[in-house]
Protein backbone atom coordinates (compact mmCIF):
# COMPACT_ATOMS: atom_id res chain seq x y z
CA UNK A 1 0.00 0.00 0.00
CA UNK A 2 1.21 3.32 -0.98
CA UNK A 3 1.43 6.38 1.83
CA UNK A 4 2.12 9.75 1.85
CA UNK A 5 4.41 8.74 4.52
CA UNK A 6 6.47 6.86 1.93
CA UNK A 7 6.32 9.80 -0.20
CA UNK A 8 7.46 12.40 2.14
CA UNK A 9 10.11 9.52 2.87
CA UNK A 10 11.57 9.45 -0.73
CA UNK A 11 11.11 13.40 -1.17
CA UNK A 12 13.80 13.65 2.04
CA UNK A 13 16.24 11.17 1.22
CA UNK A 14 16.80 12.68 -2.34
CA UNK A 15 16.75 16.14 -0.90
CA UNK A 16 19.63 14.37 1.29
CA UNK A 17 21.34 13.63 -1.52
CA UNK A 18 20.80 16.71 -3.46
CA UNK A 19 19.66 19.72 -1.18
CA UNK A 20 19.21 22.14 -4.48
CA UNK A 21 15.50 20.90 -4.41
CA UNK A 22 14.39 21.32 -1.41
CA UNK A 23 15.92 24.78 -1.95
CA UNK A 24 13.99 25.63 -4.51
CA UNK A 25 10.60 23.60 -2.87
CA UNK A 26 11.01 26.15 -0.03
CA UNK A 27 11.34 29.28 -2.39
CA UNK A 28 8.14 27.80 -4.31
CA UNK A 29 6.27 27.33 -1.00
CA UNK A 30 7.46 31.02 0.54
CA UNK A 31 6.48 32.30 -2.81
CA UNK A 32 3.12 30.83 -2.48
CA UNK A 33 2.41 31.71 1.21
CA UNK A 34 3.46 35.79 -0.24
CA UNK A 35 1.11 35.59 -2.37
CA UNK A 36 -2.16 33.98 -0.09
CA UNK A 37 -1.21 36.66 2.30
CA UNK A 38 -1.82 39.38 -0.70
CA UNK A 39 -5.28 38.22 -1.36
CA UNK A 40 -6.41 37.90 1.84
CA UNK A 41 -5.20 41.46 2.55
CA UNK A 42 -7.26 42.43 -1.00
CA UNK A 43 -10.00 40.38 0.13
CA UNK A 44 -9.96 42.15 3.68
CA UNK A 45 -11.03 45.19 1.47
CA UNK A 46 -13.73 44.28 -0.15
CA UNK A 47 -12.24 42.73 -3.27
CA UNK A 48 -14.54 39.75 -2.64
CA UNK A 49 -13.48 37.42 -6.24
CA UNK A 50 -9.74 37.43 -5.28
CA UNK A 51 -9.25 33.92 -4.51
CA UNK A 52 -11.36 33.29 -8.07
CA UNK A 53 -9.62 35.60 -10.63
CA UNK A 54 -6.45 32.79 -10.42
CA UNK A 55 -3.53 34.34 -12.78
CA UNK A 56 -5.47 37.18 -13.60
CA UNK A 57 -4.85 38.86 -10.31
CA UNK A 58 -2.78 42.17 -10.75
CA UNK A 59 0.02 42.57 -8.21
CA UNK A 60 -0.12 46.30 -8.24
CA UNK A 61 -3.60 46.74 -6.85
CA UNK A 62 -2.01 45.10 -3.76
CA UNK A 63 0.95 48.09 -4.31
CA UNK A 64 -1.70 50.43 -4.66
CA UNK A 65 -3.67 49.58 -1.81
CA UNK A 66 -0.62 48.64 0.37
CA UNK A 67 0.03 52.88 0.19
CA UNK A 68 -3.42 53.86 1.26
CA UNK A 69 -3.78 51.02 3.95
CA UNK A 70 -0.49 51.68 5.47
CA UNK A 71 0.52 47.66 4.36
CA UNK A 72 3.91 46.57 3.64
CA UNK A 73 5.05 46.74 0.55
CA UNK A 74 7.92 43.80 1.17
CA UNK A 75 5.75 41.06 -0.39
CA UNK A 76 5.27 43.12 -3.35
CA UNK A 77 8.96 42.93 -4.05
CA UNK A 78 9.24 39.16 -2.90
CA UNK A 79 6.71 37.41 -5.32
CA UNK A 80 8.63 37.30 -8.82
CA UNK A 81 12.47 36.93 -6.98
CA UNK A 82 11.45 34.13 -5.04
CA UNK A 83 9.30 32.29 -7.60
CA UNK A 84 12.09 32.85 -10.09
CA UNK A 85 14.59 31.10 -7.64
CA UNK A 86 12.53 28.85 -7.13
CA UNK A 87 12.64 27.75 -10.83
CA UNK A 88 16.27 27.69 -10.94
CA UNK A 89 16.85 25.63 -8.03
CA UNK A 90 14.62 22.95 -8.69
CA UNK A 91 16.22 22.93 -12.19
CA UNK A 92 19.93 22.84 -11.02
CA UNK A 93 18.56 20.32 -8.59
CA UNK A 94 16.83 18.17 -10.91
CA UNK A 95 19.30 18.38 -13.33
CA UNK A 96 22.09 17.32 -10.94
CA UNK A 97 20.00 14.14 -10.01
Amino acid sequence: MHSLANDFRAFFVVCDRNPWILFGSLSILLCSVVDWYMRVRMWSIGDKWIFIKGGLFNYKEYLKASATHGWPRLPYYLFWPLFLAGIVLLGVGVSNL
